[in-house]
């Protein structure tokens, strides 16, 4: 919890709202699942043969940073919504072997050497950044 916390703070730039808190308390108490979205926005247990898929990416990544799915899919190009985004991406890429030019149509028409940037931001930053491994790990456990 103090990691996610800590994480939260230096993503967002600022302390979390009472609101957070509670939010990353009680998903570090739930045992894992595999999460996909429900058709009412919600999240429940993956059935079995569920296919994972771009959806599935842009919801458990933003659920991860505390986004709505929309922000990922902005033009915003803040830090707290622009790592998470490159971070979509890249397991797009890594996960589900979309193109780069898919990645960008998915994205509101991203060129796609800007989904490539961001694919390689990403390998680099994993390799220094330790909040970002500590999200990345997160995601990728849930997308298993």
């Amino acid at each position: 919890v103090l990691t996610s916390l800590l994480a939260h703070i230096d993503l967002q730039g600022k302390m979390p709202s009472l609101e957070d808190v509670a939010h990353l308390f009680e998903r570090s108490m739930k045992p894992e699942k595999a999460i996909v979205p429900a058709s009412t926005g919600g999240y429940g247990v993956s059935p079995i043969g569920h296919t994972l898929n771009e959806k599935d990416i842009l919801n458990l990544t933003a659920e991860e940073f505390s986004l709505a799915p929309d922000d990922l899919l902005s033009d915003v190009r803040k830090r707290e919504i622009l790592v998470p985004r490159q971070l979509a991406m890249y397991f797009m890429r890594e996960e589900l072997q979309l193109s780069y030019e898919r990645i960008g149509e998915i994205f509101g028409g991203k060129n796609h050497t800007t989904v490539m940037h961001a694919c390689q931001k990403i390998e680099e930053q994993i390799k220094k950044d330790k909040v970002l491994v500590k999200h990345y790990n997160a995601i990728k456990r849930t997308l298993r």
